[in-house]
């Protein structure tokens, strides 16, 4: 049986160390109030002056995961990239990495689910592995939230939880009856709870799609309701921990970590 595995893995973070008392200058917040509620000490986000983008990230952690997986470029069949903040507005950032990757053909797609990017990409990829579409694929994340945040006392509860980054995984399918690699997801969308955590604009649903007074309103900013998204997902990561560890056969006794 067809199993997707992990060969190697790459992260690469900006230079730019953003303290929790960086903060405090910029907006009314502390140290301590960051720490009780999230345990943030630090993050990393990309220098202002630089034009930088999250394909410029994915590239740095896509060269170490394919070194440690000893692949080169030639031997992706699949790009898969994961982001809330991508370069343009099209194309897709999978396809800028793909050019920076020195590739001229190799299919990439760009997937748009917020926080749960990295599960969507894992199924995804796993689903194009089994159905015999790609077996050498590679998958990236990266963010660049840092330019997309308020960074006045108005945003506070959002902007001192996000940094900008980027992760890459090289997966391979391999033929072995032996428990490995990804034995099992549980994807779920709840569209209801939308507005908990959004961006307003720029919107196709406004014309024009972004004007001064979208920007007046601050809804070019990320919105939370931080309350009902916590009250939620402890609700629901159990939940959906267990419906996986269904799937996979498992129980939480056999769990390591």
């Amino acid at each position: 049986m067809k199993k997707t595995v992990i060969q190697g893995t790459g992260r690469y973070l900006p230079e730019r160390l953003v303290t929790n008392d960086d903060l405090s200058k910029m907006m009314d917040t502390s140290d301590e109030w960051i720490r009780q509620r999230t345990g943030i000490e630090q993050r990393y986000w990309v220098p202002d002056h630089l034009e930088i983008g999250p394909s410029d990230l994915g590239a740095e952690a896509a060269g170490i995961a394919l070194e440690k997986a000893g692949w080169k470029p030639s031997d992706i069949d699949l790009i898969i990239f994961a982001t809330l903040s991508p370069d343009l507005y099209f194309p897709g950032s999978g396809c800028l990495l793909q050019h920076k990757l020195g590739l001229t053909t190799t299919p990439a797609l760009d997937i748009r689910q917020q926080c749960t990017g990295f599960f969507y990409g894992l199924a995804t990829a796993d689903a194009f592995i089994k159905s015999g579409q790609a077996n050498r694929i590679l998958f990236v994340g990266a963010e660049i939230h840092s330019r997309g945040l308020d960074k006045t006392s108005e945003g506070r509860d959002v902007t001192v939880i996000f940094g900008d980054g980027g992760g890459a995984i090289c997966l391979e399918g391999i033929e072995t009856d032996e428990s490995v690699g990804i034995l099992a997801s549980a994807l779920h969308a709840q569209g209801e709870f939308a507005r908990t955590l959004m961006i307003e604009a720029p919107t196709f649903r406004h014309s024009p799609f972004i004007d001064e007074e979208l920007l007046r309103q601050g809804r070019h900013w990320p919105k939370m309701d931080g309350r009902a998204v916590f009250k939620h997902a402890v609700k629901r990561l159990p939940e959906v921990a267990a419906e996986v560890l269904e799937k996979a056969g498992l129980k939480i006794q056999d769990i390591d970590l």
